[in-house]
């Protein structure tokens, strides 16, 4: 997605990079990586962009589900969780909306913040995160904004667990990631918190190293 250019989402032969189907978009300028969803009810392709989430046939890029009227450009990629995907996002010195979507997602639902419609399973107002990626584990939604405050959901309803800030955090522009049971996250001056995994906050280890990250 580029402003001023042709947007578009394509699919490409790993082996010999020759183009099997490209889809138009009409979007803006979004940073957003896409991500193939492996669910119960299928595959789909779900790709970010200035105001709207498109879930893609991965055989021929046509538009399964779509929704609209979603505030603002992505950075952050979405995060998955058997049959729900949760994707939000933010930007300086505001912060924008947090959503689910269900594996039967078919057709186009415009965002509605505070309530469900049928596939679109929760929305919250003010959630967002930032440039870096969500991550879902065990249940749990794990969300950072940039100015290190660490929020976590539970994935079935969006009930917020806690809002905690990640002790002497700069900024957090690196994608959270999971292993074992600890969550990581990385600010941008080098320092990384290990968090157990969970409904109840506790930063269990911290380490640094030198360097600018942020990713």
């Amino acid at each position: 997605d580029n402003d001023g250019e042709e947007s578009f989402v394509a699919a490409l032969d790993a082996k010999t990079g020759t183009e099997i189907w490209k889809s138009k978009r009409d979007s803006r300028t979004s940073w957003s990586t896409p991500l193939v969803w492996n669910h119960t009810k299928g595959k789909v392709i779900v790709s970010c962009s200035a105001g709207m989430i498109t879930g893609h046939d991965p055989e021929n890029g046509k538009s399964v589900w779509q929704v609209t009227k979603f505030d603002g450009s992505f950075s952050s990629s979405p995060a998955v969780a058997n049959d729900m995907i949760f994707f939000g996002n933010s930007g300086p010195g505001s912060r924008g909306p947090l959503a689910a979507v269900a594996a039967d997602a078919k057709g186009t639902r415009a965002t509605t913040l505070g309530q469900s419609t049928d596939w679109m399973a929760w929305t919250r107002a003010g959630s967002g995160p930032g440039l870096a990626s969500p991550v879902a584990h065990n249940g749990l939604l794990y969300v950072t904004g940039g100015k290190g405050i660490l929020s976590c959901y539970r994935t079935r309803d969006g009930e917020m667990l806690y809002k905690e800030r990640l002790p002497g955090a700069s900024s957090v522009t690196a994608s959270l990631w999971i292993a074992g049971d600890h969550l990581f996250a990385l600010d941008e001056k080098g320092k990384t918190f290990v968090i157990p995994t969970g409904p109840e906050f506790m930063v269990e280890h911290t380490n640094q190293i030198k360097g600018l990250f942020w990713s």
